[in-house]
């Protein structure tokens, strides 16, 4: 008619799609909740085009997600009946993708008014995600859905992030991508401990790295670094660390910490060139090397008492203990790259609060070395320590003033020259390094 009654029309759709699903129910046609579904998208996107513009954008909503729920509901009342077929099924998988798709025409728009509400954007994706983990939770062959849906929001969430994310914005995002990752992480794990199936339980792993991906794009975006990121980052390894425990998979740890290392080096090149910010540098970097050492080994010892050294098929599989070594041996040189680029980026005259923590790390190799009995851990502390006096040597080493840095020289020739006298019976076996 060219007149619009939003209300009228979607209402009155509601009430024809109820109706169809409660006649299909009865009488077995269930090809009708599809054909109502193709429809109601249809009528959905034709006042789409012809009548939204941004003052609509909650009555958009309210449309989308409302057909969304009403046919998972649908699909919900015949699985506890049993009689759930193809036609129900793909009416309710494209109902809440119809939503999504509208989370992405919001986007295409460019209005502030409607980007710039995040918690109201974003609420109405997660909703949407929602539909379909009720979906992949009542449906094993539809299991595959939360996966999809999962990249969908991620997909959402990157597009916004790179394209409208502001200063101001930073706070609330940050909270959703740490939604993002508990939700995504937990959902899999949850459902494969309720409803086992053979369904690979990757993408619970990467639910935490994508998170963290998102988080990379403000640090590379904004002008100006927040300390907001860090506790976020924070919560985000934790969730990492937690799968790895409840899924005996240390392999995710080592994503996750890079993607920190990675973080923490564009963090760095984002702050001014100042000795003032030297304290919080050495703070992110220490505490999460300290961090992802005892998570590290506290999965090790949780998975350990949970695995046999028996694997699939008869094949022996690592014990816990030497993953943890083979992951701490990979990424214990990152933090001394981070240390370089302090000294690269700033005009540090003292070097004691760098080599300090250098000494610090290295101990803590050194006693993973011990504890662990892995031979080429101390050559790689040894390189990494190597890294950080040379990167200083060649930047900030002042031949009028050596005395300082020489006695550091001198500290790490003496740690390394003994520690392996101090266990000589220990390591008298070894013929590595």
């Amino acid at each position: 008619t060219g007149e619009e009654h939003p209300v009228g029309l979607f209402g009155y759709l509601a009430l024809l799609d109820a109706g169809l699903i409660a006649v299909a129910s009865r009488k077995r046609w269930n090809y009708l909740v599809l054909l109502g579904a193709l429809a109601t998208l249809l009528m959905e996107w034709s006042w789409v085009n012809e009548f939204f513009n941004p003052g609509k954008v909650i009555t958009g909503m309210i449309v989308f997600l409302g057909f969304a729920v009403l046919f998972t509901g649908g699909l919900a009342l015949e699985h506890r009946r049993q009689r759930v077929d193809k036609w129900l099924s793909t009416a309710a998988v494209v109902m809440p993708a119809m939503a999504l798709g509208f989370a992405l025409f919001l986007m295409d728009r460019n209005a502030p008014e409607i980007t710039g509400r995040v918690w109201l954007l974003f609420g109405f994706v997660f909703a949407a995600d929602l539909c379909y983990l009720t979906i992949a939770w009542l449906r094993e062959e539809l299991r595959v859905l939360h996966v999809l849906a999962g990249g969908a929001v991620f997909v959402l969430l990157m597009r916004w992030t790179t394209e409208f994310l502001t200063s101001e914005l930073l706070a609330p995002a940050l909270v959703l991508y740490l939604v993002f990752a508990i939700l995504h992480s937990i959902f899999p794990l949850v459902l494969q401990r309720r409803k086992p199936s053979s369904l690979p339980m990757a993408w619970a792993h990467l639910a935490s790295p994508m998170a963290l991906v998102l988080v990379l794009v403000p640090l590379a975006k904004l002008a100006e670094g927040s300390f907001l990121v860090w506790p976020v980052v924070l919560l985000i390894d934790l969730v990492a660390v937690a799968m790895a425990v409840l899924t005996a998979s240390l392999a995710a740890i080592l994503a996750v910490f890079c993607l920190t290392v990675l973080a923490t080096a564009l963090w760095i090149f984002q702050l001014p060139p100042s000795v003032s910010e030297v304290p919080g540098m050495l703070v992110v970097i220490g505490g999460f090397a300290l961090f992802f050492m005892l998570a590290a080994l506290f999965a090790a010892r949780k998975i350990s008492t949970r695995t046999t050294s028996t694997g699939i098929g008869g094949v022996a599989s690592p014990q816990p203990h030497v993953v943890f070594a083979q992951i701490t041996s990979m990424a214990s040189v990152l933090p001394f790259f981070l240390l370089a680029l302090v000294v690269l980026r700033l005009p540090l005259a003292n070097p004691a609060p760098v080599f300090g923590l250098a000494a610090l790390l290295a101990l803590m190799l050194l006693g993973v070395t011990r504890w662990l009995a892995v031979e080429w851990i101390p050559l790689i502390a040894l390189c990494s320590t190597l890294l950080v006096e040379w990167t200083w040597y060649l930047e900030r080493f002042v031949p009028g003033r050596p005395s300082g840095a020489i006695g550091w020289y001198l500290g790490f020739s003496s740690l390394f020259f003994l520690f392996p006298f101090l266990w000589r019976a220990r390591f008298a076996s070894w013929v590595g390094p």
